[in-house]
C-alpha cells in the first residue's frame, strides 16, 4: 500500500504466486507482458500472456483468473478522479474480460478523501486465491470472485 504523497516505487520485474502456490505470474518489464504459469510436479508450465506490466496483481489458484488494481496503489491521482478511471482489471486465461470503474465503486466522487496531492482509493485489498475483497473509503466491502 502506498503511504500519502510518497512516490511509487520504480517498476521491476517480480513474481506473484497464487494462494495454493499452485500458479505463478511473472512480470516482466523488457517484454512489457504478465507470463502466467502452472507449477506441476515441480516444472512450470506456460499457461497464458498478459501483453501488458501491471504494477497490482493477484493470481486465482486455478491459475485462470488474474486481477490487476490500478497502478497507483491505494492512491488515486487528482487527474484520475473521474467516474472512467479503470480501478479493477480481471483477465480470464489471457484475455481482459471486465474492467470494473472508479464511478461503479464509488457513485459519488466527493466521498474519497484527499491527500496533498491524490486522493485515497480504498482501504484494504484482501486476497484468498479465490475472492478479492476491497475495503472502500467508505467502509463497504466489494467483493470479486472467479
Amino acid at each position: 500500500m502506498a503511504r500519502a504523497d510518497e512516490p511509487l516505487p520504480t517498476p521491476i520485474d517480480y513474481i506473484v504466486y497464487s494462494s495454493n502456490k499452485q500458479c505463478s505470474a511473472h512480470a516482466k518489464l523488457n517484454t512489457n507482458s504478465i507470463i502466467i504459469y502452472r507449477l506441476d510436479d515441480k516444472k512450470q508450465e506456460k499457461s497464458w500472456i498478459i501483453p501488458d506490466w501491471k504494477r497490482n496483481i493477484y493470481l486465482s489458484n486455478n491459475c485462470d483468473l488474474l486481477f490487476s488494481i490500478y497502478d497507483g496503489q491505494n492512491l488515486l491521482a487528482e487527474n484520475d478522479k473521474k467516474p472512467s478511471t479503470i480501478i479493477v482489471y480481471v483477465f480470464r486465461k489471457g484475455k481482459e474480460s471486465k474492467k470494473i470503474t472508479l464511478g461503479d465503486i464509488y457513485p459519488n466522487l466527493d466521498i474519497l478523501p484527499k491527500t496533498m496531492s491524490n486522493f485515497i482509493l480504498y482501504k484494504q485489498i484482501k486476497w484468498d486465491g479465490e475472492f478479492l475483497r476491497l475495503i472502500t473509503v467508505d467502509d463497504r466491502e466489494i467483493n470479486f470472485d472467479l
